[in-house]
């Protein structure tokens, strides 16, 4: 698996700090020294890793916090459920400083709502991703919907990529910035956005 990582980094003449790989919460936990030996010559090869689906199966916090991830992403049963009852937010909760504690970036995934958004927000959790803030893109794509839409960077800043860097977009979320892939943070780089 890592040569063949290797091979397409070279094939592609892409960097691996360019990339992130994303595991699931439950493959994580099943070999704990297979994982922790793959992620390891993942991380050499300069991959960023991030537990995907996190609350979903059935963690051992001491092998979480031996692995070598730097994003944890909040299942988005847990998000939606946040809001409707007490006990999806002290989950929701619980997950955030889980992650920030370990050191790590967390991020919730599968943002629908402002609502969701602005509960996320309250409970400190670093980043959202979901359909409040983008669809699916294809690769293709990727340029024109960064040409035509507001991008809210990691600055937590919103920059209309049409327009003034100043203005808030309209419709736009503070406090959770958007989860732009890197390839998508290097074009608005090169669009003269920062």
């Amino acid at each position: 698996f890592i040569e063949m990582l290797a091979g397409a980094l070279q094939d592609g003449g892409v960097s691996g700090h360019n990339i992130e790989l994303e595991i699931t919460e439950s493959m994580a936990m099943e070999d704990s020294d297979l994982v922790l030996r793959v992620l390891a010559d993942i991380k050499r090869l300069g991959f960023s890793v991030a537990i995907d689906d996190f609350g979903t199966g059935f963690s051992s916090l001491s092998q979480l916090r031996q692995l070598q991830v730097d994003r944890l992403k909040i299942d988005r049963a847990f998000v939606q459920e946040a809001q409707s009852s007490s006990a999806g937010s002290t989950i929701a909760q619980m997950v955030v400083n889980l992650g920030r504690g370990l050191g790590l970036t967390v991020i919730a995934e599968g943002i629908e709502t402002e609502g969701q958004a602005a509960l996320m927000r309250q409970l400190d959790c670093d980043r959202g991703q979901g359909f409040l803030f983008a669809r699916p893109l294809e690769a293709a794509d990727l340029e024109a919907w960064l040409r035509s839409e507001a991008v809210q960077l990691s600055t937590g800043q919103r920059v209309d990529v049409t327009g003034s860097a100043d203005a808030p977009a309209e419709g736009a979320v503070p406090g959770i910035p958007f989860l732009a892939t890197r390839r998508a943070r290097e074009l608005i780089e090169a669009y003269g956005l920062r």
